[in-house]
């Protein structure tokens, strides 16, 4: 008499287990990805914006109210953020992570 019991209360801890465990893949995976992005500060992701339009050092250190040395500085923590060695590779890079 208590066997179909014990039956129904194995399978609904069974499906209670799947079920939490669907909750934590689909929690997972919405997530966003975490990427060589995410190190970079509002500031250089403003900078990378604006080289990504074509603008010299000297441009973007105008649009940006900064000197060129300080957006020389920010581009050389950006790329070794980004581990890149170019504008062009860092343009790229935040391209593809959907940044740009």
């Amino acid at each position: 008499m208590l066997a179909p019991v014990l039956r129904h209360a194995e399978g609904d801890a069974a499906r209670k287990a799947a079920d939490a465990a669907l909750v934590r893949l689909v929690e997972d995976s919405a997530a966003p990805a975490s990427g060589p992005s995410d190190a970079l500060t509002e500031r250089e992701r403003e900078i990378m914006a604006v080289m990504a339009d074509g603008a010299t050092v000297a441009q973007a250190a105008e649009r940006l109210v900064v000197s060129r040395e300080t957006v020389k500085k920010h581009l050389g923590n950006i790329y070794s953020k980004l581990g890149v060695h170019s504008k062009m590779q860092a343009v790229a890079l935040l391209r593809d992570e959907g940044v740009l």
